[in-house]
């Protein structure tokens, strides 16, 4: 049964990411001017995200954090790839995806890698390889979920991302940052 072999009953337990008052406020100012910059027929502006800026802010319980009070954790690293670790509430997936994963009282714990970049004025999001539970996930599932830009498929599911792409300009990881240019 992929529910009971490829979820638990416990959320992954992160170790504290000790951020301190000074790194949550940067984080946040950051991330609060990125929407400034989607919200507002301004000029274009880049703004890089480190890691370490994403995992605070994600992970804080700060007023514009969409993730705050979903139970979602996530701990992130940026090199030539996106690799995040996550502990998601089955009933928060199952309302991404569907009755595929229907459920309650059970996490999906895992590893993700992704490729982000630009491509004829398109973000492209391409899922390398995934990971639940410790486990690889079978070819057919993996190959279903890899298989092409996660960036469009949000966009056609979901009328606030499609909102989001259409104000990007660049997406892409540079220098250990996710640089996010907006039009």
């Amino acid at each position: 049964d992929f529910i009971l072999d490829y979820t638990e009953e416990t959320p992954e337990m992160f170790a504290d990411l000790g951020a301190s008052e000074e790194e949550i406020e940067s984080a946040s100012r950051k991330i609060s001017e990125l929407n400034n910059a989607f919200d507002q027929e301004a000029a274009p502006q880049t703004i890089d995200l480190t890691a370490r800026d994403l995992n605070v802010f994600f992970n804080s319980d700060h007023a514009v954090n969409p993730l705050r009070g979903l139970g979602i954790e996530l701990r992130t690293e940026i090199g030539e790839k996106l690799s995040t670790s996550f502990s998601v509430p089955l009933e928060q997936a199952a309302q991404v995806f569907g009755g595929i994963l229907a459920g309650e009282g059970r996490y999906l714990n895992g590893q993700a890698t992704l490729r982000i970049f630009t491509e004829d004025g398109t973000p492209k999001v391409y899922l390398d390889d995934i990971s639940l539970n410790s486990k690889d996930l079978p070819s057919k599932v993996k190959s279903s979920l890899s298989a092409g830009n996660i960036a469009e498929r949000g966009k056609s599911n979901n009328e606030d991302v499609n909102t989001l792409l259409e104000k990007i300009d660049r997406l892409e990881l540079v220098e250990g940052s996710l640089r996010v240019t907006t039009k």
